[in-house]
């Protein structure tokens, strides 16, 4: 793997990163969040998908989006083979 993809902590998340976009950073298309805030229920109340994640699956689906148009290399990232 090369340093261009070397695993970081995640400035915007308790996660890590690879230099993908965290999905926390695109406004949700479900509802409508803002970056950086937290996902929320119809009701108005924080969204948590019961899997942990605290943040619709729609914000990963865009951030990957985001990362295949910039052409983020998931296979090095990942030191995927084949």
């Amino acid at each position: 793997m090369s340093d261009k993809y070397e695993e970081v902590k995640c400035d915007s998340c308790s996660g890590t990163t690879r230099g993908d976009t965290c999905p926390i950073l695109v406004k949700c298309s479900t509802c409508q969040a803002e970056p950086k805030a937290k996902c929320k229920n119809p009701s108005g109340h924080t969204y948590n998908s019961g899997s942990g994640n605290s943040i619709h699956s729609s914000r990963f689906i865009t951030a990957q989006a985001i990362d295949d148009n910039n052409g983020f290399n998931w296979k090095e990232a990942f030191n995927v083979q084949g």
